[in-house]
């Protein structure tokens, strides 16, 4: 994933209702992001098509994107 130039992509901004954590689990691509912001949807549940993963969980999403790289600041909306 890079931009028409070759240069990475700066930004990848995420809001896929629900789709989040297949997509960002199952990229090959992540170490062509520069950054990655979102709104990002926890079940906190396994999911199937990624059971080999940590649980849908903020720890879960958190430690997946660490891993590839990057360092995470997250803000919660819940009231």
């Amino acid at each position: 994933m890079t931009t028409r130039s070759g240069k990475p992509v700066g930004l990848l901004k995420l809001d896929c209702e629900g789709s989040e954590w297949p997509i960002l689990a199952t990229s090959r691509l992540l170490h062509k992001v520069e950054r990655i912001a979102g709104e990002f949807h926890f079940f906190g549940h396994q999911l199937p098509e990624v059971a080999d993963l940590p649980p849908f969980t903020l720890p879960g999403l958190t430690g997946l994107l660490q891993h590839a790289g990057f360092n995470v600041y997250t803000k919660s909306l819940r009231s």
